[in-house]
């Protein structure tokens, strides 16, 4: 068995104490889980018995007042978490925010070791809040499988409320719209496939019931993802597929193909004109210019702050949740 011990304190500028534990403890667990996904590491579950073991060494520490491992770690770890643990670490901290606290861990070489180490399989994370706050994060591997809890906080492991479209990505979750990735992630930075736009799209309207036609897509069989979706797509005219008479499902969703799937749905009042949002990348003439037209005079796109619109880029999973909330709004 082996313990791998780090301290560290933080010296940011000071901040007012937040006001839950619970929520602080939790939003380090999904900062580090993000951080691991990203490097492809695999995520780490909480652990009760470790978390309440991080949580007394973090409140150890405030009465301390300064930073220490806890000496009776491995003992501590065999009598109230399992006697079958293989392997331990310790990160021990001080700072005045989550944020900033856990830039800090990620500067520093044996903290960010601890933290992306593929020897782990659990964690537990305390916090004893203050100002500063004294944090305790307890990382172990084991030969037994523990029990776990969830994190009530965040819908995603990989969505933290430090990402700037939590609150969206957040209510993607809430309306069914999105159920993330089979490992609880929701991968923000993706970008959106054809086929996970028609899932968007046909939750957005209600999972509509009933049997659509087989539109024909050479590239979309019986029994494959998303298949009733994608006909419904094509039942009401959101898509119509590509000349070739394919769909194209693991294809990336642009900006302009966006702006046609959402104007179809609303499908707003024929003949209508709409103001031109003065974007400079989108002539008069081109292809999708009403639809865009559209979203920016629906207040569901401001574009960029260079007046750009950038048309053939492709869209994040994390825009487009933005996107399909205030297309929810109209």
């Amino acid at each position: 068995m082996a313990i791998t011990l780090t301290v560290l304190g933080a010296g940011a500028l000071p901040a007012p104490a937040s006001a839950s534990q619970d929520s602080d403890e939790w939003e380090f667990v999904c900062m580090i889980n993000s951080t691991r996904l990203v490097h492809g590491r695999s995520i780490l579950r909480v652990t009760p018995g470790l978390r309440t073991v991080a949580r007394s060494w973090a409140n150890t520490l405030r009465s301390l007042g300064y930073l220490a491992h806890n000496p009776n770690l491995s003992s501590t770890i065999s009598n109230s978490v399992t006697g079958s643990w293989q392997g331990a670490g310790e990160n021990v901290g001080y700072g005045y925010s989550v944020p900033s606290l856990f830039d800090a861990f990620m500067s520093s070489p044996s903290h960010r070791g601890n933290i992306l180490s593929s020897d782990w399989e659990y964690i537990g994370v305390g916090v004893a809040t203050g100002s500063p706050m004294w944090t305790s994060h307890e990382f172990l591997s084991s030969s037994a499988s523990l029990s776990t809890v969830s994190d009530p906080y965040h819908s995603f492991v990989d969505v933290c409320g430090t990402n700037p479209f939590f609150v969206e990505i957040e209510w993607m979750a809430d309306q069914d719209i999105s159920n993330g990735y089979s490992d609880g992630s929701y991968r923000p930075m993706d970008v959106v496939t054809r086929q996970s736009m028609s899932a968007f799209m046909y939750r957005m309207a209600g999972s509509p019931a009933g049997t659509f036609p087989d539109p024909g897509f050479t590239d979309v069989q019986p029994g494959a993802p998303f298949r009733r979706e994608i006909a419904w797509m094509a039942s009401t005219g959101i898509t119509t597929g590509y000349e070739d008479g394919t769909f194209r499902p693991g294809g990336q969703v642009s900006r302009e193909a966006m702006s046609a799937f959402m104007y179809r749905l609303e499908d707003p009042p024929g003949g209508a004109s709409y103001a031109d949002p003065g974007f400079t990348d989108v002539s008069p003439n081109h292809f999708f210019a009403q639809e865009i037209a559209w979203m920016a005079s629906a207040g569901i796109t401001n574009g960029y702050a260079d007046d750009t619109y950038r048309p053939g880029a492709p869209v994040s999973r994390q825009a487009m949740s933005a996107f399909m909330q205030r297309l929810s709004r109209l």
